[in-house]
């Protein structure tokens, strides 16, 4: 019920990706918990030979599973909750970001 009262409040999570780059170093923060397997999208198609991925900074917009963990039974990442309500899309739209400010 708390959920479906806040997706009629907000329809949409506001998801801020910040990259930093320091020292030929990057930081790329994400609010929510990503699966490991886009942190290492993101780290294996830099330019940069470290990355650091922070998560749950400035905010929780929850859990990021892959295509692969919505196609499997069982796990509490993929049901709707309110700690689990990003689109199935939402890990490619944060790799992409992320890459984006990367490489920009």
């Amino acid at each position: 019920m708390l959920l479906s009262k806040e997706m009629k409040e907000k329809p949409y999570e506001d998801v801020g990706i910040t990259a930093i780059i320091l020292n030929g170093n990057a930081i790329v923060t994400v609010p929510c918990e990503l699966f490991v397997e886009f942190g290492l999208q993101i780290k294996q198609s830099s330019k940069y030979k470290k990355i650091f991925i922070i998560e749950l900074a400035n905010g929780y917009a929850g859990y990021v599973p892959t295509k692969e963990a919505f196609k499997r039974s069982g796990g509490y990442e993929t049901k709707l909750l309110r700690s689990s309500k990003l689109v199935r899309k939402a890990g490619k739209m944060i790799v992409d970001t992320a890459m984006k400010l990367l490489n920009d």
